[in-house]
């Protein structure tokens, strides 16, 4: 992707003509996605748009809500849908890129949306369970989209004995567009985690991190 272009004004320090008076020009300083040059002008320079490049967005899950394991199967929820806003994840959503989180009990997704191709990524989960004593509980952590990457647990499964033991998810960091899918929208990007637990299915499982972070490339 091309870096933005827009024009480019010229600013002069002096007494104003034509239809209405004059006044002196001080400084003009930059502000959010604004560039001048020099900066701040303060007798004659430019000023333009700048671009999105190396903005960074961040969704930062902390510890999400425990859900309990009353099943062989379930999903892993990112926050607590009766809370507005989250206490338990905090985004910050520079540039273009943005997050969209939808809690529909099947539908636990993290999705992006505002994305560019060439954007980079880094992804970290750890899934933290304390299920009882007699299971084998196993997460699986899926991307669609430009988020279907190959994501890796640390350890296979965890053999439940009732104290709070990880699963620790991490994919080499990415660039959109770099498999199949170029970038749709959050209803297409998404991360998803869902579990399976054999024998007794009983304690807790919860997000005790997830993080993305998109670095936005615009030249």
């Amino acid at each position: 992707m091309s870096n933005q272009s827009s024009l480019s004004f010229g600013f002069n320090s002096g007494s104003g003509g034509g239809g209405g008076g004059g006044g002196t020009l001080t400084s003009v300083a930059a502000g959010t996605g604004i560039v001048c040059t020099p900066d701040p002008i303060t007798a004659t320079g430019s000023v333009a748009l700048g671009t999105t490049n190396g903005l960074v967005s961040i969704f930062d899950g902390g510890s999400g809500p425990q859900a309990t394991l009353s099943g062989a199967t379930g999903t892993v929820p990112i926050y607590d849908p009766t809370t507005f806003p989250s206490t338990t994840f905090t985004m910050v959503q520079k540039g273009r890129a943005f997050f969209s989180i939808s809690d529909a009990g099947a539908n636990e997704r993290l999705g992006v949306g505002g994305v560019g191709t060439h954007d980079l990524f880094s992804v970290t989960a750890t899934i933290s369970t304390n299920c009882a004593t007699g299971g084998i509980f196993v997460s699986s952590l899926l991307g669609n989209g430009i988020l279907n990457q190959t994501y890796t647990p640390d350890v296979a499964s965890i053999v439940c004995n009732g104290s709070l033991q990880s699963q620790v998810w991490t994919t080499p960091d990415f660039r959109a567009g770099n498999n199949t899918s170029g970038p749709s929208g959050p209803s297409i990007d998404y991360i998803q985690v869902s579990y399976v637990i054999g024998g007794v299915a009983s304690g807790k499982v919860q997000f005790t991190d997830l993080t993305i972070n998109v670095t936005q490339f615009s030249d």
